[in-house]
């Protein structure tokens, strides 16, 4: 399981309860396997955290056994931590059957970016964990994917967002919509902020990892707080900034 210490002097500290621990999901998801946690790496992205686990599907209790894969966790407080929804997708899955990867995958502390792209170096092995290691080759690997882009609220549908404070001029979002269209409306107790409104929003319809949402008539955000209403219709929403 994962669990958390933490102090302010690094003389004193204080423990949490267990933060991950496998539940009856996992349970279903390998079924006659005991999945177990065998590392979680965190790191800040933008507001909130980011983790890499690495799930150890053991084939006995005792969890010498076993494949390797890096699921995505994300957190507010670093805390209380949330996984990927549906039947939790691999981040960063095992290679093909006898590759050099097959067996086990870590994954380094954190990904870097480098242009406008997330690098991630990890160590990959072509036997299971617990195999001799004589038997066992592992080699460096490198992952790549967009920037900001390791996760997504996708399909067609309407997310609104918690309230606001303005902090810049404009908003930005990280975003496909190139088989369909995003638009977006800005809300003040609960109704649409005239000017604002769905219908003023300059449909967005391509790929772009900074596209800034735009109204007709309108150069800048309303001053104060807001929530913000996207219309996603066959669309990917990646992650958003006011700047």
């Amino acid at each position: 399981v994962i669990r958390f210490i933490g102090s302010n002097d690094f003389i004193n500290w204080s423990w949490e309860p267990e933060i991950f621990e496998p539940d009856v999901i996992d349970d279903e998801m390998f079924p006659g396997f005991y999945p177990q946690f065998y590392g979680f790496p965190t790191f800040p992205m933008g507001e909130q955290y980011l983790g890499l686990l690495w799930v150890l599907n053991a084939p006995d209790w005792d969890g010498l056994y076993g494949q390797v894969h890096i699921q995505l966790a994300s957190s507010h407080d670093g805390i209380h931590w949330i996984r990927e929804e549906g039947n939790r997708p691999p981040i960063l899955d095992l290679g093909e059957p006898s590759s050099w990867e097959d067996g086990q995958i870590y994954t380094a502390t954190r990904p870097i970016v480098v242009g406008d792209e997330f690098w991630l170096y990890y160590n990959g092995c072509n036997q299971e964990h617990g195999a001799p290691l004589e038997k066992t080759a592992c080699h460096i690997g490198l992952a790549t994917a967009p920037f900001n882009r390791l996760a997504s609220l996708s399909g067609t549908g309407i997310l609104v967002t918690d309230m606001l404070s303005t902090s810049g001029s404009s908003i930005h979002i990280n975003y496909d919509g190139s088989q369909g269209m995003i638009k977006a409306e800005l809300l003040r107790d609960g109704l649409p902020i005239p000017g604002y409104e769905v219908d003023n929003c300059i449909p967005m319809s391509e790929d772009n990892l900074d596209q800034i949402v735009m109204w007709a008539d309108q150069d800048r955000l309303p001053e104060g707080e807001f929530q913000i209403k996207f219309y996603l219709d066959n669309s990917a929403l990646y992650a958003l900034i006011m700047k």
